[in-house]
């Protein structure tokens, strides 16, 4: 019989309760996660590809820590790497265009930006999920513009259309 490998995990910036349940929706329903408060760290048992995608996501989360809110959202009609990308081109910190700003190093402050630059957003191929870190109301701009324009069917039952699409 095949055997799940076995994993631990320290964390720097966060508690091993707080990180928890976002880890146990990640992996399998089958998996084992053992935590160890008195290192701040976790024992893991599930499939490798599993505990891998779930160690980059959460080292990614340690690194800043969970001052802000971590959303996971599973798309249904859209590719989670496609959108991921697509918001890190929309988010990313332009560089200053001012040749004095350039030299002083500041950053451009753009005021016309509908998302926050400190919004990350991170894909997980895996199970076609975004997982969203930043503050509460960004995320919620985020989720909403993407269920709403991104993350829709091509097929629109109220509107009458030429083409016809025949599913073999």
């Amino acid at each position: 019989k095949h055997q799940d490998p076995i994993s631990s995990l320290q964390f720097e910036n966060i508690k091993v309760q707080d990180v928890q349940g976002l880890l146990q929706s990640m992996l399998d329903a089958t998996a084992t996660i053992i935590p160890q408060p008195d290192v701040n760290g976790l024992i893991i048992s599930d499939k490798s590809y599993n505990i891998k995608a779930a160690m980059r996501i959460i080292q990614e989360l340690d690194k800043t820590g969970l001052h802000e809110t971590v959303q996971v959202l599973r798309l249904e009609n859209a590719d989670a790497t496609d959108v991921a990308e697509l918001f890190k081109s929309l988010i990313e910190d332009k560089q200053p265009t001012n040749p004095l700003a350039r030299l002083l190093g500041k950053k451009a402050e753009s005021k016309l930006s509908y998302f926050s630059a400190s919004t990350k957003v991170i894909a997980e191929e895996r199970t076609n999920s975004l997982i969203l870190l930043g503050t509460k109301d960004s995320i919620d701009k985020i989720v909403l513009f993407i269920k709403n324009h991104i993350d829709t069917s091509l097929r629109r039952e109220d509107v009458d259309s030429p083409l016809h699409v025949f599913e073999l």
